[in-house]
């Protein structure tokens, strides 16, 4: 093999009958419809308990959104206002990554 050359991806087919880019692209849709089976009339889905208390978690955080706050600093953003203190956000990081370290007092795992 030559530097610069790619190696054969399909080595043992001959290159008459090797799949072309329209029947890779139908071989994959083909096995995407393998993997994903056709709603069924008269199916049922139920979703556990777990399933349920995390959507409503997830739903109780979405209102946590100070929306002005967000207005606010895309505003800054635009207008070229917005400052970035990189000591603070570098200071925020290594405080992060120090209580990640720190082993979990109470959890009974020593």
């Amino acid at each position: 093999m030559k530097i610069g050359q790619t190696p054969d991806p399909n080595p043992g087919i001959p290159p008459a009958k090797r799949p072309g880019p329209e029947t890779e692209a139908a071989a994959q849709a083909k096995a995407a419809a393998v993997r994903t089976p056709a709603a069924t009339p008269g199916a049922s889905v139920s979703v556990s308990t777990l399933g349920k208390t995390l959507e409503a978690t997830r739903r109780a955080d979405a209102g946590d959104v100070d929306q002005a706050k967000v207005d606010e600093i895309k505003a800054a953003i635009a207008d070229g206002s917005y400052q970035i203190n990189p000591e603070a956000i570098a200071d925020k990081m290594l405080a992060n990554a120090q209580e990640m370290l720190q082993p979990k007092r109470g959890t009974g795992n020593h």
